[in-house]
């Protein structure tokens, strides 16, 4: 048995920034007391592994200083693929558009680096500058040739929802080269730790609204072969969404209640390229009867330690005894492989565990 792990993530290190072009290279990040400064603002994000990732994850694993650390314990874990996703820029809104810019081409090129010689295991997702479109889609062609499978977002960026307009040009490119939109649960840093107890509000709510943003103002009818995924924000959420968004009238925003939004809600995430991260302990079986099995995936977390973390988790999904064998088999392996175009007879873990 083996599995596909929809969400992972790495934590950035000093070479992570070696990869500035060299009319860029003042907007390196500096670490102080052990933490990111960008510009003038300083970003909670630790710039330092500690003594907890170390001993939960293999050295050198999560921060991509031998790669190889980390494919020997996916082997062990039955995972053939780890998709990766950042760390730093899950809450880092940069106020300069030229450094975003920088940066994300650095973080792109040491991703790149870091996963050529992985043989297709370690997948990742790009950090696209959205605020500087022609360096935004460089990247989109250059992550694609070198192991990117998805482009990176937060629900809201910049105070921008991912309905915006000026995002169609990403989502265009994005469709052509066949990379997903990925929408992970992040937050902008200045609300986060300005106003903690907003968490819900500011770092897991913009996933949801993110694809209801996505199923009220026609991106799928624009875009209809781009997959969208919504992750580390669980699936509880999801039946919720679907009944707002099913049973409004955008035209006179009157709400319709004679509407049977369970009957319209049922197939819906297939028909529009539609995944959501499901957490381990999520009530699966009352969610599928709205998601469908062939649209739900499990990221693990590997990488990180927080409430979203379940290094365990595929198996535990695979193990549950409340879910029909079938439909579990395909929210940790198939449903992953359709959503970042991974070969269903790509199974290097099966061997490496005979």
């Amino acid at each position: 048995m083996s599995f596909i792990d929809s969400d992972t993530h790495v934590v950035e290190c000093e070479h992570t920034w070696d990869f500035l072009d060299p009319d860029e290279r003042d907007c390196r990040p500096k670490v102080v007391n052990g933490f990111w400064r960008v510009e003038d603002l300083h970003y909670w994000i630790s710039a330092v592994i500690d003594r907890t990732h170390r001993e939960t994850f293999p050295t050198a694993s999560v921060d991509l200083a031998d790669p190889s650390a980390r494919i020997r314990r996916m082997d062990e874990l039955g995972v053939d693929v780890h998709v990766l996703f950042p760390t730093f820029w899950l809450m880092a809104d940069i106020l300069s558009p030229a450094v975003e810019a920088a940066l994300a081409r650095s973080y792109n090129r040491w991703l790149a680096e870091a996963t050529a010689d992985s043989k297709g295991r370690l997948l990742w997702a790009l950090q696209a500058p959205v605020r500087s479109i022609d360096r935004a889609l460089e990247e989109l062609e250059f992550g694609r040739k070198h192991g990117a499978v998805a482009v990176h977002f937060r629900g809201i960026r910049h105070d921008l929802g991912i309905g915006d307009r000026s995002y169609w040009p990403i989502y265009a490119r994005a469709q052509d080269l066949d990379l997903a939109i990925a929408v992970h649960v992040g937050a902008n840093m200045r609300t986060f730790y300005s106003q903690p107890h907003t968490f819900l509000y500011a770092n897991l709510a913009p996933a949801p609204m993110a694809m209801c943003a996505v199923l009220t103002t026609g991106l799928h009818q624009r875009f209809p072969r781009l997959r969208w995924a919504f992750l580390e924000a669980g699936a509880t959420w999801l039946p919720w969404a679907l009944q707002e968004c099913l049973r409004a009238d955008n035209f006179t925003a009157q709400r319709i209640f004679s509407r049977d939004w369970r009957a319209a809600a049922r197939g819906l995430l297939s028909e529009q390229n539609l995944y959501v991260g499901c957490q381990a302990d999520d009530d699966l079986p009352y969610l599928l009867q709205y998601a469908g099995e062939n649209n739900l995936v499990h990221g693990t977390d590997y990488g990180h330690l927080d409430v979203g973390s379940d290094p365990a988790g595929l198996r535990t999904i695979s193990q549950r005894t409340d879910v029909d064998p079938a439909a579990a088999r395909k929210i940790v392996d198939a449903n992953g492989r359709r959503l970042y175009g991974i070969d269903s007879a790509f199974r290097p873990a099966d061997k490496a565990g005979a």
